[in-house]
């Protein structure tokens, strides 16, 4: 699972993984990550209008965020067990 930095790592990525970014990162260039993991076939789970922590400042709205992500990890961890 790739969270934030996701950038950074993008030439270790493995395809087996899952990466997780929010558009509103102020630290990372969304473009360059969208290309980079669909140059290596890593699926990216992105999040309009969040930041580096994954929040929107709608606490809310953040819940839901987090809920998803786990959600999006549990099937993913799910489909490697099998």
């Amino acid at each position: 699972m790739y969270f934030t930095p996701i950038e950074a790592a993008l030439p270790d990525l493995d395809p087996a993984g899952i990466a997780f970014h929010g558009t509103a990162d102020s630290g990372a260039r969304t473009e360059l990550i969208t290309e980079g993991c669909r140059r290596l076939g890593v699926p990216l789970h992105l999040t309009e209008n969040a930041d580096h922590s994954m929040e929107t400042g709608d606490v809310l709205r953040d819940i839901t965020i987090l809920h998803t992500i786990l959600e999006q990890t549990d099937r993913w961890m799910r489909q490697r067990c099998i």
